[in-house]
């Protein structure tokens, strides 16, 4: 192959790769990349699994909370929330309730990020 030239991914493959450039971009405290990624992953991706849906929705929440978007990262941990639930992802469910928690927790809400915290805990436990 020419140098220069790339072949296009799997669908597959390149949906893992939006996936994980939020996720990455959050890790190196670039939010608005984050933010746009997530929103352009959940834009095209190509498969129908709710899990991946889940994962970039809880990535565009983390990237909400940064930029202090309270209310709209409630919202995504919502969605984020059905799609776990959809995709039967014990994982992306706690993960998500936890980070709702926090969401909660921050607000003050500390009655409603303790009830989130134990949902996930007693989810984790089956």
């Amino acid at each position: 192959m020419p140098r220069g030239k790339r072949r296009a991914l799997e669908p597959r493959v390149e949906d893992d790769v939006r996936i994980v450039a939020p996720i990455m971009a959050g890790h190196r405290d670039r939010i608005a990349e984050t933010l746009a990624r997530a929103r352009e992953g959940l834009a095209h991706l190509h498969g129908t699994d709710p899990f991946n849906g889940g994962v970039l929705r809880d990535a565009l929440a983390y990237g909400l909370i940064a930029a202090g978007r309270f209310a709209e990262a409630r919202a995504t941990l919502l969605e984020a929330r059905a799609d776990h639930a959809r995709a039967e992802s014990v994982l992306g469910s706690v993960y998500t309730l936890t980070i709702a928690g926090s969401v909660d927790a921050i607000g003050g809400k500390l009655s409603a990020a303790a009830a989130l915290y134990r949902d996930a805990e007693a989810l984790a436990g089956r």
